[in-house]
This record gives C-alpha cells, sequence and structure tokens, in this order.
C-alpha cells in the first residue's frame, strides 16, 4: 500500500502516526478496480467501498497528524491528480502540511523515489525529533 497506505494509516490514528511521509501515493486507488487488479476484489466487495476506504476519507477535520509530507512528480499522469485533490482538501480544511508536486524525477518509479528518499526521510528524522521533545 506504500504512500497511501502511509497516508491513510496516519489519518486514521494520529496520535500512534503524528508524522506521515508518503511518495507518489496512489491515493484515488479505487481507479484500480476496473483493471483488472487482483487484490483490491479480495479486500472490498466493491468499487465504492474501496473509496470509502482512501486516505483522503478517513481525514478528519479536527483530528488529525501533526506532520504530514507527500510528494507527487507531475509527470505521473497517474497519481498526480489524486495528490492534487488531497493538497486541496488539506488547505480547505486548514491542516498544515507540506508538499512537493513539482518536482520532477521520471515519473512513477524508482527514479523518482530514489530523487526523493533523503527529503522524506529527512522529513520524518525532523519531525519525528520535534514530537519527542514535544511537551504534552
Amino acid at each position: 500500500m506504500g504512500g497511501q497506505g502511509a497516508l491513510r494509516f496516519a489519518f486514521k490514528y494520529p496520535d500512534t502516526f503524528p508524522v506521515v511521509a508518503a511518495l507518489s501515493p496512489a491515493i484515488d486507488y479505487q481507479t484500480r478496480w476496473h483493471e483488472g487488479d487482483e487484490t483490491l476484489p479480495e479486500m472490498y466487495p466493491d468499487m465504492e467501498a474501496v473509496r470509502q476506504d482512501t486516505a483522503t476519507l478517513h481525514l478528519h477535520p479536527l483530528h488529525w497528524p501533526r506532520n504530514i509530507w507527500f510528494c507527487c512528480d507531475p509527470l505521473d499522469d497517474r497519481w498526480i491528480e489524486s495528490s492534487h485533490r488531497l493538497q486541496m482538501k488539506l488547505n480547505a480544511l486548514g491542516i498544515p502540511h507540506r508538499c512537493d508536486l513539482e518536482t520532477e524525477g521520471g515519473g512513477h518509479g524508482f527514479k523518482y523515489y530514489s530523487n526523493m528518499a533523503d527529503v522524506a526521510v529527512e522529513y520524518i528524522a525532523t519531525h519525528l525529533e520535534q514530537e519527542r521533545l514535544r511537551i504534552l
């Protein structure tokens, strides 16, 4: 479940996962329902059930992870639109986040992941340290 799964768990359980980073998240993964994906029909009864379980719909307007970062290559035709949609929802709800939807690195694949991995790890390390020092 990669980046989408990381966001989904963090949005569902923000107290457990106060820091989340996602590279090229497949946020609207219900679109894979009609593509012959063998896993989704084993997990969900229909495409609407998949959509209802996406990261975006687990985002609560009053209870969210304090540290959200995600990125998607603008050349990633399959997932960039849903990353923009997540960014718009976060902005509309006033939820602080960082995202990079402008850096190009070869589309959806390991070249892009390798290009963005250091940024993601730095974000996670910095914000986990901030969470460690946070006064409850």
